[in-house]
This record gives structure tokens, sequence and C-alpha cells, in this order.
């Protein structure tokens, strides 16, 4: 049960945890420059990675319009 709530079992469907210099965690690109020096953990062990550039998150999409509403036909009398 417990190896179900550990962070063990999320590395090892693909997904990796990127420390800084000071070995903390960094959750956003925010916290990451270029040419910065990291460290993953991933499933089976660690790896140091040099951060090349961040790509800006792209803006919100907007609302798709509304789509228009047809009207509708009330069903004829079937007797």
């Amino acid at each position: 049960m417990l190896e179900a709530l550990s962070h063990k079992a999320t590395l090892a469907r693909g997904f990796a945890l990127i420390r800084d210099g000071h070995g903390q965690l960094i959750r956003s690109r925010l916290g990451l420059e270029a040419g910065q020096e990291v460290r993953l953990t991933l499933h089976d062990g660690e790896a140091q990675a040099r951060i090349e550039g961040a790509q800006e998150t792209p803006s919100k999409a907007k609302p798709a319009a509304a789509a228009k509403r047809l009207p509708t036909k009330t069903q004829g009398d079937l007797f």
C-alpha cells in the first residue's frame, strides 16, 4: 500500500524530479535559467543536466465563441 503512495511509483511511470544546485526542487520553468546545472532523479538513478533554455508558456487560448444554436423544431403530434 505504501509503495503506491511513494514518489518512486510516479518516477517509474516516466516522471522525474529536478533539483537545483542547492538540492531544492524546481517546480516551475520560472525556476530555471539557461546554463543552470540541475540534478535529475529518475526511477533508476540520478543524472546531471544543464538547461539550454526554457520555452515560454503559450498564452492561454481565447475561449471559443459560443456555438450559435439553431432553432429547435418541435416534434409534431403522432396521432
